[in-house]
């Protein structure tokens, strides 16, 4: 008669199902991320050649009466091969909340250098400046946009003072291996790499500054920056980090997680008068 283990009794497959169990659940949560990012990031692919025609920066307040007295500027800074259309969604969320002055930009070429871009960004605030009467402002980057924003707050340009927050999606701060595919056309790429002069630079600085408000927002399944932890800041003194599941690096664009977090950053841009009648 064979011989039957007690019921309950850690016979050899139930000592090893105990710790098993949570690892394999897991290791199926990630690859069902994995898929539903990747899956997401070419629908948002197709989502942005759509919108390839449309120069989002035409929407962009023209003059004084279109704007907010009261309210901080925003402006929004796309990444690498992108242009002020990736922004269609987040705006709509951000016009949703009541913010006005939103302004984007685009950087041009994607072979210049981040310096190029800079200086873009550079004009384009002086814009924004002497549009809305305004010296402070908040930048919303997307990928290599996050870079510009740091170039531009930290290299030799004027009237950079007035940057409040830098709110990032999927910015390398570290660098990103993938910018090696695209070094051989392209300096911002290569200036992308990790461990260039510029992203060493651009750390040190970030890691010496105690006044700009960092928000990073990263994504567990992104497969343009990598290492994936580049995108939390590095040597970035954030306010907070936030980590966001099933997202890719193009779908940030489209991400309603991402856009609460972006809009969670923001905060009340509004001035508010605190003085009491006397």
């Amino acid at each position: 008669m064979a011989f039957l283990p007690p019921v309950g009794s850690p016979g050899p497959s139930n000592m090893q199902e105990g710790p098993e169990v949570p690892v394999v659940i897991s290791t199926l949560k990630r690859i069902i991320d994995c898929i539903r990012a990747f899956i997401a990031d070419i629908l948002s692919a197709i989502a942005l050649g759509i919108l390839f025609p449309i120069n989002l920066k035409r929407f962009d307040p023209k003059n004084i009466d279109e704007c907010d007295k009261r309210q901080t500027p925003i402006l929004l800074i796309h990444g690498f091969l992108g242009s002020s259309n990736n922004w269609m969604y987040h705006r709509h969320r951000m016009k949703e909340r009541k913010y006005t002055n939103i302004f984007t930009v685009n950087l041009g070429d994607p072979r210049k250098s981040i310096e190029d871009y800079a200086k873009v960004v550079a004009d384009r605030v002086q814009e924004i400046q002497t549009l809305t009467g305004r010296k402070d402002l908040v930048m919303v980057c997307h990928s290599m946009g996050g870079l510009v924003a740091q170039q531009y707050l930290y290299g030799a340009f004027e009237n950079k003072s007035g940057v409040k927050k830098i709110i990032t999606i999927g910015t390398p701060f570290c660098g990103t291996h993938i910018a090696h595919l695209a070094s051989w056309v392209s300096q911002a790429a290569r200036e992308m790499i990790p461990g260039s002069l510029l992203i060493d630079r651009l750390q040190q600085s970030a890691k010496n500054d105690r006044t700009t408000q960092y928000y990073p927002v990263a994504t567990k399944t992104d497969v343009i920056v990598l290492p994936i932890i580049s995108a939390l800041g590095g040597e970035v003194k954030a306010q907070k980090t936030k980590s966001l599941n099933a997202t890719g690096h193009i779908s940030y664009l489209f991400s309603p997680a991402a856009a609460d977090e972006v809009l969670n950053a923001l905060g009340d841009l509004k001035d508010h008068d605190t003085t009491k009648p006397g």
